[in-house]
């Protein structure tokens, strides 16, 4: 789980999908869903495109959160443990590593 203590969702937003997308190419994972934001959609694009580069054999689809029942799962993982007290307690087990970060 990636954290940003950022006020500016913007500036969150890239700078978790940053780091997910270098955790994930490290893992060797080749496909990742992401959740549309509509409107952020095409900085999402430009962010992974900055990490990925041109060479690396990775792709990505933005779903609505309808169109993908796996990101329900994460959502309702995010918003417990967000949530802290015995919400962030029952979902601590699914939780394996949880990663502070820094906006730029």
């Amino acid at each position: 789980m990636w954290l940003c203590r950022e006020s500016d969702d913007l500036v969150a937003r890239r700078a978790c999908l940053t780091a997910v997308v270098r955790t994930v190419l490290d893992l060797g994972v080749v496909r990742l869903s992401l959740e549309s934001a509509q409107h952020q959609d095409a900085r999402d694009r430009r962010t992974i495109a900055a990490v990925v580069g041109k060479a690396a054999d990775f792709g990505y689809d933005h779903f609505r959160s309808s169109e993908e029942p796996l990101l329900w799962a994460a959502d309702a993982l995010a918003w417990c443990f967000g949530a802290g007290g015995e919400w962030r307690r029952r979902v601590e087990p699914f939780v394996d590593e949880v990663f502070h970060l820094d906006a730029p």
